[in-house]
């Protein structure tokens, strides 16, 4: 009888099935991209409000530059008048119906502008003072700025309006010299802001 020796049984073990993995890494490549582009799309800007918000504010620029070149353009015709003498400048309507619309007093140190209109007038005295000094003898004075210089506006004892028909009264000083603007009666007061903010010193 002949004897069979048993031989060992070895199990194979089990390859790696790269298909699979392969798969699955793109599988999960896929799901993360997909999470990723959906929570961008939930966090992200509104761009409509975004495009909202800057034309509003593009608006309201384009609106506060209309406006200012508007004012320019009211006075952009105005005519100047520059008195080296007296050491100022000043503009104002170029046709105040007038032909002698500017004239020097010979008596005083005035200078009217609008004869028959009389839109206003600036006088120029030499003084020792300061305008708080003046302020004690003034009818209802204020401090105010006219173009960035220190003045006094003042108004007359009759319902504001003085007897020659001032309306408008301003006192400024610079180097010794007291510089009186007055307003007839004929000014408006969109004129009148116009014209002083105008007003320089020629130093």
């Amino acid at each position: 009888m002949t004897e069979t020796s048993a031989q060992p049984t070895f199990q194979s073990e089990p390859r790696m099935n790269w298909k699979r993995i392969l798969l699955g890494i793109i599988m999960g490549a896929i799901v993360v991209g997909v999470i990723a582009i959906t929570f961008w799309y939930l966090t992200r800007p509104n761009e409509t409000e975004n495009f909202s918000i800057t034309s509003t504010k593009t608006a309201t620029s384009s609106a506060k530059t209309a406006t200012t070149s508007a004012k320019k353009d009211e006075i952009a015709d105005w005519r100047t008048y520059t008195s080296i003498k007296y050491g100022y400048s000043i503009k104002f309507p170029a046709n105040l119906g007038d032909s002698d619309e500017i004239f020097d007093n010979p008596s005083a140190p005035r200078t009217y502008f609008g004869k028959k209109l009389f839109l206003f007038t600036i006088e120029v005295q030499e003084t020792g003072q300061k305008l708080q000094d003046l302020e004690k003898n003034l009818s209802n004075p204020k401090y105010v700025r006219i173009n960035n210089y220190d003045a006094i506006s003042f108004s007359g004892p009759a319902n504001g309006v003085f007897e020659d028909g001032t309306k408008f009264a301003y006192l400024l000083i610079n180097k010794g010299k007291l510089y009186s603007i007055y307003f007839g009666n004929t000014a408006t007061e969109i004129q009148k802001d116009q014209i002083l903010s105008t007003f320089e010193f020629l130093d």
